[in-house]
This record gives C-alpha cells, sequence and structure tokens, in this order.
C-alpha cells in the first residue's frame, strides 16, 4: 500500500487545517465552497476537539502531511469527512486514508453506527475512493451521493 500512517490532530494543526481545506482545489467539493476565516474555524475547530465523539487524524506518508480526516457521531450514525492536500491527489492515497481511519475511529469510538459519507455526485475521485475503502453507495439525491460502511 501507500504506507499511510494517522496521527490524532491537536491544537497546534488548526493553521494547517485551515490553510488546506481553504484551498480552492479541495474547496470545490465541499458543501460549502466559502473561504472560511481563522477566527470562526478555531471555535469550530476547539469544539471539535473537545467533542467526545468526534476524532480527527492527519494522514501522514513519510515525513509529509497528506490530509485530514474527521469522524463526529451524529444521532444514529457516524459523519465521516476527508480531504487530500491538492498535491497528493490523483495517487491512490484517499481510499487508503479513508480505510485506515475508519478503522481507527471504529475502535475508538466502540459505538455500532454506521458511517456515512456525503459526497457530492460530481467527486468522481472521492466516490470511488470510499467505494475502494469498503463503503457502499445507499442513495444519490439531486447532486449527493451517500455511501455507508456497517460497523464490524
Amino acid at each position: 500500500m501507500s504506507g499511510i500512517k494517522l496521527i490524532r490532530v491537536q491544537k497546534d494543526d488548526c493553521e494547517d487545517i485551515l490553510l488546506w481545506r481553504n484551498d480552492p482545489l479541495v474547496r470545490k467539493y465541499f458543501f460549502d465552497t466559502r473561504i472560511i476565516a481563522m477566527d470562526e474555524h478555531r471555535k469550530w475547530f476547539c469544539e471539535r476537539l473537545r467533542d467526545p465523539g468526534t476524532r480527527m487524524y492527519i494522514g501522514t506518508s513519510g515525513k509529509d502531511r497528506i490530509g485530514a480526516i474527521r469522524f463526529e457521531t451524529k444521532d444514529d450514525y457516524v459523519d465521516v469527512s476527508v480531504y487530500l492536500r491538492p498535491e497528493f491527489t490523483g495517487k491512490g492515497m484517499g481510499a487508503e486514508l479513508v480505510r485506515i481511519g475508519t478503522e481507527q475511529a471504529s475502535r475508538e469510538l466502540g459505538e455500532m453506527r454506521p458511517i456515512m459519507a456525503r459526497i457530492k455526485r460530481e467527486n468522481i475521485v472521492s466516490r470511488k475512493a470510499f467505494e475502494k475503502a469498503g463503503y457502499k453507495l445507499v442513495s444519490e439525491e439531486g447532486d449527493i451521493s451517500t455511501y455507508k460502511r456497517e460497523r464490524a
């Protein structure tokens, strides 16, 4: 495989994650495509770090930080969101990041709720990455495809 490893997101990662998230190539596939200001991001970021039902990781390959993945517990499922830094897209790393992130979050969260990903239908690369990581397409409504992975 690609040799991707996960590290838990720390408070010091706030600026990097915002920088990656605000990149035009990454933002293009977000549901909220606007540029996020640091104050707004810092508030959201700190809330996520304090939330016991949220797990955030940075994927690394060698010395490179390749992207971020977040798992957020909702009422009856766990929502997953992932993005690679633009220079690492198209290299087959997305599916591996989703796969190992899902396994790690499942162990840490320890719940039996399914994990769901909502992806813009036009984002073929992400859709294929989730499928490769074991997620199944469960619905398509408008421009959104929803993928699900049952917990073991």
